[in-house]
C-alpha cells in the first residue's frame, strides 16, 4: 500500500472517529458503552492496517537494497547521511524517534579521492602502462662518424692481396743538358714489387630466439650495432693499424713525421698550433703534394679558434676560418673527430692513401657448438678490406704532436 493511501486512510478514520466523539457527548450510558466497542473494532483495525503497511516498506527495502547500493558509491557523504535518515524515519516513525531513550545506527562509506597512486603497476618501482606512452625501438649508443676511409682513393678487390709496382732509386733523376756531339744524359730506376694484405674485421652477438621472438625490433638492433661496431674498428684500422697482421698497415704508421726544416728554431718562444700547421702545409707542399685534407680532435679545433693574445683578443689568423659549422685553414678542410688522439695532428694529400674493399660488412646468423640445445643465435658481422700506401708517396702526408712540433719551432 503506498504512504498516500495510508495517510488518506488513516485521515478518514481519524475524522469518523471524530464524529463520534461529538455524538458522544450528548447519549446516554448505553450510547457509549456502544461507541466504545466501535472504536476497539476500529483500533483492531488500524492495527493489522500498520501490519500490512510494514510488510509492504519491508518489501520495497528488499527490492531496492541492490540499486541503493550501487547508487550509494557515487554519493555524496552528505547525500549519503540524509538518505539514511530519511530510511530511519519511514521505518520507525517520526513520533517512535521523538521518545527518551530512542536510539537508530545511519551506515555511510566514505569515498575517497582518486589519483594515480590507486594504480597498481607490475613489478617493483615499475611505472603503469596506463600512464605511460612508449617509444618504439631501441635508443642506441651514440659513438663517434667513421670518417677517414671517406678522404682516401676507395677500390674494390676480388684477392685475398693486393699487388703493385712502384719506381724507386732513380738515378740520376733528373735529365741533364746535351752539347752538339756529347753523349746524352742516361737514366735509370729500380721497379720494386709491394703487396698487402687483406684483413678482416669482425664482431658477433649470441641472443636467445626467445628475444627475437619477443622484442620485435632486436633482431634489426643487433644487426645495426655489430655493423657499426666493425666499420668503426676498420675505421680505426685504416687511420692507425700498426701493419702486423690481422692488423691493417694505417695511414700515421706510413706517414711522414713532421720536421721543422727551415722553421726550426726561427720562432723564439711564441710557435703555436697555427704555426705547427702551417709549416706542415709547407713541408707536403715542398714534396710537390697539395693537401686535400687536416685532421684533428675537436677539442684541439676548439682551442684554435679560442686562442687569445695578452690583450684579450683572438688571434686565429685570417687563415682560419669558420663558416656554416665548416672550418678550413689555409684554403684546406679541416675534419675534426674524436677517432684522432688530441693533441696530434694528421694533414696531407689523402688522395695518396688505396683503400680496397675486398667484403662490403656482411651479416650471418647460425649455431655453434650448443647453441642449438640452448636456444641460441650467433649473429655475426665481418668485413675485409686493406690500406696501402706506396713507399715513394709516404711524404704525402704529415703526423706529428702540437707540442713536439711547437719545440722545434721555437728557439
Amino acid at each position: 500500500m503506498e504512504k498516500q493511501e495510508q495517510d488518506a486512510l488513516l485521515s478518514a478514520i481519524n475524522l469518523e472517529v471524530g464524529k463520534k466523539l461529538d455524538a458522544a457527548k450528548s447519549a446516554s450510558q448505553d450510547e457509549i458503552t456502544s461507541l466504545k466497542s466501535e472504536l476497539e473494532a476500529v483500533k483492531a483495525a488500524k492495527d493489522e492496517l500498520k501490519s500490512e503497511v510494514n510488510g509492504e516498506i519491508v518489501k520495497l527495502k528488499a527490492a531496492n537494497e541492490a540499486a541503493f547500493i550501487k547508487a550509494d558509491s557515487y554519493k555524496t557523504l552528505a547525500d549519503q547521511f540524509v538518505d539514511g535518515y530519511k530510511a530511519i524515519i519511514k521505518e520507525n516513525g517520526a513520533e517512535k524517534m521523538k521518545k527518551k531513550g530512542f536510539s537508530a545506527q545511519i551506515n555511510v562509506k566514505a569515498a575517497g579521492t582518486m589519483t594515480t597512486a590507486n594504480i597498481d603497476a607490475v613489478g617493483t618501482n615499475s611505472i603503469p602502462y596506463q600512464l605511460a606512452s612508449f617509444s618504439a625501438g631501441l635508443v642506441a649508443t651514440h659513438r663517434r662518424r667513421p670518417f677517414i676511409i671517406d678522404l682516401t682513393n676507395f677500390g674494390r678487390t676480388d684477392k685475398m692481396y693486393v699487388q703493385w709496382a712502384e719506381m724507386a732509386n732513380n738515378d740520376p733523376g733528373t735529365a741533364g743538358m746535351t752539347a752538339e756531339g756529347a753523349a746524352k744524359t742516361q737514366e735509370d730506376f729500380d721497379v720494386n714489387e709491394k703487396s698487402a694484405k687483406v684483413e678482416k674485421v669482425t664482431a658477433y652477438t649470441k641472443v636467445s630466439l626467445e628475444m627475437l621472438d619477443d622484442v620485435a625490433f632486436m633482431e634489426a638492433e643487433i644487426r645495426n650495432n655489430l655493423i657499426e661496431l666493425i666499420a668503426l674498428k676498420a675505421d680505426a684500422q685504416v687511420l692507425g693499424g700498426n701493419g702486423t697482421t690481422p692488423n691493417l698497415n694505417g695511414i700515421t704508421t706510413q706517414a711522414t713525421t713532421y720536421a721543422a726544416g727551415s722553421f726550426a728554431g726561427t720562432f723564439g718562444t711564441a710557435a703555436n698550433n697555427f704555426d705547427v700547421l702551417r709549416t706542415a702545409i709547407n713541408q707536403v707542399e715542398a714534396a710537390n703534394y697539395l693537401p686535400s685534407a687536416i685532421v684533428l680532435h675537436p677539442t684541439d679545433a676548439t682551442f684554435m679558434e679560442l686562442t687569445k693574445d695578452t690583450t684579450n683578443g683572438y688571434v686565429a689568423p685570417s687563415l682560419f676560418l669558420v663558416s656554416n659549422g665548416v672550418t678550413t685553414f689555409a684554403g684546406i678542410p679541416v675534419i675534426k673527430n674524436t677517432g684522432v688522439t688530441a693533441g696530434t695532428f694528421l694533414l696531407g694529400d689523402f688522395n695518396q692513401v688505396n683503400v680496397r674493399m675486398r667484403q662490403d660488412a656482411t651479416i650471418s646468423m647460425g649455431n655453434e657448438n650448443d647453441d642449438f640445445t640452448k636456444n641460441l643465435i650467433t649473429i655475426l658481422a665481418e668485413m675485409r678490406l686493406v690500406c696501402y700506401i706506396p713507399s715513394n708517396r709516404v711524404l704525402s702526408l704529415v703526423t706529428g704532436s702540437f707540442s713536439t712540433a711547437k719545440a722545434a719551432l721555437n728557439a
